[in-house]
């Protein structure tokens, strides 16, 4: 759990910054502003998803949730 919190605020100062310096704007940050959000997606629905079903002890959220995470 403390690893997704420190990666969703991590990666949320990572935008901060391409937002607040404007010349950082390059195709090639491009990747990285994505890598951002890609992981702020994983850090914010995966993480406590799959933290959620291990402390259960099995998988409560069904057919779609399971599609939600890539399985």
């Amino acid at each position: 759990l403390l690893t997704g919190v420190i990666s969703l605020l991590s990666n949320i100062v990572v935008l901060g910054i391409f937002v607040k310096y404007k010349e950082l704007r390059t195709a090639t940050n491009a990747i990285i502003i994505n890598l951002a959000f890609t992981d702020i997606g994983v850090s914010g629905i995966g993480y406590p998803m799959s933290a959620a079903s291990d402390l259960h002890g099995s998988w409560k959220f069904g057919y779609t949730g399971c599609q939600v995470l890539g399985f």
